[in-house]
């Protein structure tokens, strides 16, 4: 951005999606980027917000929400707000971007439509994979959240890393959800939390589940039935689906855990995990993808394909209170180094060096 006052626009279609892993980035980024200006550090930057008519309030103290034009969904995107961020500088906080716009940046998460094809739809594979292929040529720079997704995606856009910024995830959200006025009574339980896509690997805790019947198993996130495609048989009496929950129930989940499990086979981050650390919940998941970057020496690992070894690592945590105490003052160490403030003002620093300041 040039001297003076300069514009930039939020693309804010993520206020009209269910709140997953790449909304909440969104949310917290754009929240962050808000905590900025009230710190008076953007004072050479005037910021909106613009959204579709369709879209979720989100509660600001200084960038103004523009609702914009007539349509919604992608069309939307690729129509409607490219008029409207017109003169200014777009940032695309959720994968997307519009095509035809030059003077933007987007974070992409992931590059699991390249290397987990088998995981999405045709259709939404093929978009995906021919939208970040525009954006390696329109968008400058590029984000994405940790050092794996820098390296798959320079790799499968055929960019030089060092295009690619790297603005983690945080994990500060989680404690801002109300606290619960006093803690219930539970039985000691297995918590996991995800979309319940086939590459989250929910077949292995039922699995695991399957060895330990005597422990419940609280699995948050929406239930999708192409998880017991990989399962003959049905889960057992100790599996409880909760479906979507809000920051305080989850909040509350994560503090009452014995264990926290994540079983994904390919993460560009992970945010659960994190956020069970950040409540003090021990926390199991695989050495795939992202998530020993993200979780370090905090974290206990499982093999991704083997239940009996996930079944071995919750007793193990369950039963063994040192092991326990040392996961779970480990977890509140590392999640210190994740704040979305951090991330924001990384992003906004990059932004500024290529754009000018």
């Amino acid at each position: 951005m040039k001297t003076g006052k300069q514009k930039l626009y939020i693309n804010g279609r993520f206020l009209t999606q269910r709140v997953t892993g790449v909304q909440r980035y969104a949310i917290e980024i754009t929240k962050a980027i808000d905590a900025l200006v009230t710190e008076g550090e953007l004072t050479g930057i005037a910021i909106e917000l613009l959204t579709p008519k369709n879209a979720r309030t989100l509660a600001l103290q200084h960038i103004p929400q523009n609702r914009v034009g007539h349509l919604t969904g992608h069309l939307w995107e690729q129509l409607d707000l490219p008029r409207y961020a017109r003169g200014g500088f777009l940032l695309n906080l959720c994968n997307c971007a519009p095509v035809f716009q030059r003077h933007q940046a987007v974070t992409i998460h992931d590059a699991a439509v390249f290397r987990m094809p088998s995981s999405f739809s045709f259709l939404f594979r093929t978009l995906y994979r021919w939208m970040h292929g525009i954006e390696r040529y329109t968008c400058n720079p590029i984000f994405t959240v940790s050092n794996f997704s820098r390296k798959e995606l320079a790799e499968c856009l055929d960019i030089d890393p060092e295009r690619i910024v790297v603005t983690p995830n945080g994990a500060d959200h989680i404690k801002c959800a109300p606290a619960p006025t006093k803690k219930k009574s539970r039985e000691p339980y297995v918590l996991a939390v995800s979309s319940l896509k086939p590459l989250k690997n929910f077949a292995l805790v039922i699995r695991a589940a399957k060895r330990l019947p005597d422990t419940n198993f609280f699995i948050v996130g929406g239930k999708d039935p192409r998880v017991f495609a990989a399962v003959d048989e049905e889960h057992g009496d100790n599996i409880h689906f909760l479906g979507y929950v809000d920051d305080e129930a989850l909040r509350e989940l994560y503090a009452n855990a014995s264990v926290f499990v994540y079983p994904s086979l390919y993460e560009g981050f992970g945010i659960p995990p994190i956020e069970a650390m950040a409540m003090g919940c021990p926390v199991i998941v695989t050495k795939k993808a992202s998530l020993p970057e993200v979780c370090g020496d905090a974290a206990l690992y499982c093999d991704a394909t083997n239940d009996r070894d996930l079944a071995a690592k919750i007793r193990t945590v369950m039963k063994n209170d040192v092991i326990r105490q040392k996961l779970v003052a480990r977890g509140r160490e590392r999640v210190k180094t994740y704040r979305w403030i951090d991330s924001a003002k990384t992003l906004l620093h990059a932004i500024q060096m290529i754009h000018g300041a």
